[in-house]
C-alpha cells in the first residue's frame, strides 16, 4: 500500500498551476521512491522517549560515579590527616629527645668545667706530685710491656 496518494498529489499540483508533464514526473518519482524507510511521527516519539531514558540513565550513572569519587577523596583526606597526626606525634617525640640530649650535654659540660677547674687547680699546686705519679704510671706501663 503506497503511503502517498498519487492521484490527489497530481491533482493538487495541476490545480496549483503546474504543467501536467512536470506534475506527472514528480508524482512518478515519489511513487517509485522507497518511502517504507521513512520514520513516522510515532517512530520519532518512541525514539525521543528512548533517547531521554538513555540520557537519564547516563546522568544517574555519572552521579553515582561522582559520588564514588567524592567518597574516595574523603577517604584519602582521612588517610592524609592520619599521616599528618602521626608525623606531628613523631616530631614531638624527636623534639623531646633533642631537649633531653641538650640537657645531658649541658650536664656533661658542667661536669667537664668542674673537672677541668679541679685539674687546673691540682696542676697549679701539685705539679711535682702529678709529674711523679705520671712517671710511676709510665714506668709501670712500660715495665709491664717488657
Amino acid at each position: 500500500m503506497p503511503l502517498i496518494d498519487t492521484l490527489t498529489l497530481k491533482t493538487g499540483l495541476l490545480e496549483g498551476g503546474m504543467p501536467e508533464p512536470q506534475a506527472a514526473a514528480i508524482v512518478s518519482a515519489l511513487a517509485d521512491a522507497d518511502v517504507g524507510q521513512l520514520a513516522t511521527k510515532s517512530d520519532l516519539a518512541d525514539l525521543r522517549a528512548d533517547v531521554r531514558t538513555e540520557i537519564a540513565e547516563a546522568r544517574a550513572d555519572m552521579r553515582a560515579e561522582i559520588a564514588d569519587v567524592r567518597a574516595e577523596i574523603a577517604g584519602v583526606r582521612t588517610e592524609v590527616e592520619a599521616v599528618r597526626a602521626d608525623m606531628r606525634a613523631e616530631i614531638a617525640e624527636v623534639r623531646t629527645e633533642i631537649a633531653g640530649v641538650r640537657t645531658e650535654v649541658e650536664a656533661v659540660r658542667g661536669d667537664f668545667k668542674a673537672l677541668s677547674g679541679k685539674v687546673n687547680l691540682l696542676l697549679a699546686f701539685n705539679t711535682p706530685l702529678v709529674l711523679a705519679v705520671l712517671a710511676l704510671l709510665w714506668r709501670a706501663f712500660f715495665a709491664g710491656a717488657n
